[in-house]
């Protein structure tokens, strides 16, 4: 339903879709006000007018709490729209989930999310061969070249990311946070082990970084999973050969001695990443 409010500016407000991302919504908002392509500065302006939307800020980052992710988990605007071609079917809206950096597979349908959407003047190479606008994309272009994970990274997928898509799902952005949490730390303690185990233990470089993940995790039968517990017996898993990883156990560790919650993101990040090096 449409709602057709009085202001500064005749603006009819579309109801925001669950889990819609704000930049393409607010993009939505522009055309249902008659602007059939939307400059940044439409957007823009339209900001700060929809009670949705004026707290949100410009650099594009999802948003689920009054606590910011942090910048390494998260892409601004300008990047890639990554998306699950089923979901795209079933609601034509970009979800703010596809915009976290180390989301890669949709646990809703089992698919690998793709790449080649854009919004004009926003998305970063819009005018690219291969690349299809949000407004405009059919079905059939929103399904080519789709794929699904193989067994193993699909259930190490499920294992670390359906709690929190389920939750979004759900409309419980509070609790999804919380959950969001403990899943990015696993997250950088994995790809802080990847980088310190050689590569000839791990997929080719080219292979998907979930996939290379749930691969290294299989390898050393890690226990992987976004909980207090899991993360505590994960942990004590993390005793293989390489001085690197013990390092990284005994920073991880430490970081887990601190009191847990979104602040403590950044300390997490710097302490993993110096244990890896």
């Amino acid at each position: 339903m449409t709602i057709c409010a009085a202001s500064p500016l005749p603006l009819c407000r579309p109801k925001r879709l669950p889990d819609e991302w704000t930049e393409t919504y607010l993009f939505r908002v522009a055309r249902a006000n008659g602007i059939p392509r939307p400059r940044l500065s439409d957007i823009e302006r339209f900001r700060p007018m929809l009670p949705v939307t004026a707290s949100s800020k410009s650099d594009g980052y999802p948003v689920w709490s009054d606590t910011p992710l942090p910048r390494w988990s998260v892409v601004t605007r300008v990047n890639k729209i990554w998306y699950c071609p089923a979901c795209m079917v079933e609601s034509r809206h970009i979800r703010s989930r596809w915009r976290l950096t180390v989301f890669e597979v949709c646990t809703l349908h089992q698919i690998r999310l793709k790449d080649n959407l854009a919004e004009r003047v926003m998305t970063r190479g819009y005018k690219q061969d291969g690349k299809y606008f949000v407004t405009d994309v059919s079905d059939e272009q929103l399904w080519e070249g789709a794929v699904c994970p193989m067994p193993g990274e699909r259930e190490h997928v499920e294992r670390m990311w359906s709690g929190f898509e389920q939750l979004v799902v759900q409309g419980d952005p509070s609790g999804a946070f919380e959950h969001l949490v403990y899943v990015l730390f696993l997250e950088a303690l994995l790809d802080a082990i990847a980088y310190a185990t050689p590569e000839s233990d791990l997929l080719p470089i080219d292979a998907p970084r979930s996939t290379r993940l749930a691969g290294l995790a299989a390898k050393y039968q890690f226990t992987v999973a976004p909980d207090s517990n899991c993360i505590g017996d994960f942990l004590r898993q993390i005793t293989a050969p390489h001085i690197a990883m013990q390092r990284l156990h005994d920073y991880a560790a430490c970081c887990l001695m601190k009191p847990r919650g979104p602040h403590a993101f950044r300390v997490y990040r710097f302490r993993i990443c110096e244990g890896a090096s």
